[in-house]
């Protein structure tokens, strides 16, 4: 489980930005809406205001959806539907703030929805929030909220489980944003590799080739996962 870093009101509200400085819904573009096959009643459900068929719109209007690619299409359906507080939707807004699509961008508001997503649960929020965090992208950078964020996506099923134990694994690894220790990077990469995340395979057997840090149950240097686990159970 994942623990809450130490004074957690204050950095909730430095970081895990509130829900007032969420900007409001996008502005309508200009001209008319594309309608596409298959798309008729979803499209009247997003005008009466259903916040998963605006997301549907959203999403059709980006590369490779059903409708021709419109950004400030898709920013302004999936606008609405963030707005309702459809997780999904607000994070790919977030994401339209990073990249600048169909929005002018801006790291701050883009944090904001991210942030929102995650805190609903959403995994891939709560992984690109992690990322986000790390870096210092959007909000100040902040190891223990790092971790705090991939710990939570981690224990949800799906493959970003396995992308957030290898990002765990490489901040232990190289002492990113906390403190260095190679036996808590094995650990981690193990756990990804065991969810076949080929790249935490790789660094998690060069680690334990080189066998320098502390040989404790869950990384004895040169024993394979398998083993450890029948030797101490099940969390090695």
């Amino acid at each position: 489980m994942a623990a809450v870093p130490d004074e957690e009101l204050k950095a909730s509200r430095e970081l895990m930005v509130l829900a007032e400085q969420i900007p409001e819904v996008l502005p309508q573009p200009e001209g008319a809406a594309a309608t596409g096959l298959g798309l008729g009643a979803i499209s009247q459900d997003a005008e009466d205001g259903d916040a998963e068929a605006q997301f549907t719109m959203g999403m059709a209007y980006r590369p490779g959806g059903a409708l021709d690619d419109s950004e400030e299409w898709a920013a302004f359906w999936l606008g609405k539907s963030a707005e309702q507080g459809y997780a999904k939707a607000q994070l790919e807004v977030g994401m339209l703030f990073l990249n600048g699509q169909g929005v002018e961008e801006n790291l701050e508001t883009a944090a904001s929805w991210v942030s929102a997503a995650a805190n609903q649960g959403l995994a891939e929020a709560q992984y690109q929030m992690g990322l986000m965090l790390l870096s210092g992208i959007g909000v100040e950078a902040n190891g223990d909220w790092a971790l705090y964020w991939l710990e939570k996506c981690s224990e949800q099923e799906g493959k970003r489980a396995g992308d957030a134990y290898y990002r765990m694994g490489m901040m232990y690894q190289f002492g990113q944003a906390v403190e260095q220790h190679k036996g808590k990077a094995v650990f981690y990469l193990e756990l990804a590799a065991g969810l076949e995340h080929q790249q935490a395979f790789i660094a998690s057997q060069s680690l334990a080739r080189t066998g320098n840090f502390p040989a404790t149950p869950g990384n004895h240097p040169g024993t394979p996962a398998m083993i450890r686990r029948e030797l101490w159970g099940k969390p090695w």
